[in-house]
């Protein structure tokens, strides 16, 4: 009887101790002010070059979103972006740029970094979405259907970590894989004329 209890405590013990870390392992990062967001950038510029694009989140309230970027090559341009709250629910764009110009000019109707809400609870419902994505020079409306959900591995605080996500392709082969977190949805990678993907995320 006494081999039994301690058994049947052990393997609750167990139970409990596994369930712990599938949270710590797919857990949501707090997106708050002082959060260091690192991606890898394939190809981003107009030369063709590779490089670090690091933002840092500076101010997330009910007004929007405020960063700071900058970039760690070839000239390593830096700037502010300010996100208003009414893009981040329902804008029609998104500026896929990790690159100078764009980055220091944004217009109404268009976001950055995050996908619009709207359209991230539209994909998550399995609807296909429209949008126009700013490229460089030029911004090509584009049509996404839902590719499946997925698991997305990164490291947070220096910790490997797997996180939910979603995919969504167009017809032309571009795609992106977004973080599953209505209240932040991340662009986690893209693949357009470049590729892009998140490395790292750095909470305070």
């Amino acid at each position: 009887m006494t081999r039994c209890f301690f058994r049947s405590h052990f393997l609750i013990f167990g139970w409990v101790l596994t369930g712990m870390a599938v949270r710590a392992q797919t857990e949501m990062p707090a997106f708050v002010p002082g959060t260091l967001i690192t991606s890898a950038v394939e190809k981003g510029d107009a030369a063709g070059n590779d490089y670090e694009f690091i933002l840092e989140i500076k101010k997330r309230d009910a007004t929007g979103l405020t960063y700071e970027w900058s970039m760690s090559a070839p000239k390593k341009w830096k700037g502010t972006r300010v996100l208003r709250a009414e893009d981040l629910e329902s804008a029609k764009g998104l500026n896929d740029f990790y690159y100078n110009s764009a980055l220091r000019s944004l217009s109404a109707d268009y976001t950055s970094v995050v996908w619009p809400r709207a359209a991230f609870r539209s994909l998550k419902r399995g609807e296909p979405v429209t949008l126009k994505i700013a490229e460089l020079s030029k911004s090509v409306t584009r049509t996404f259907k839902p590719a499946g959900a997925t698991t997305f591995t990164l490291l947070v605080d220096g910790v490997s970590r797997s996180l939910p996500a979603l995919t969504c392709k167009s017809p032309d082969g571009a795609g992106f894989t977004i973080l599953d977190n209505e209240t932040f949805p991340l662009g986690l990678a893209s693949k357009s004329t470049w590729a892009a993907q998140v490395v790292s995320i750095r909470t305070p």
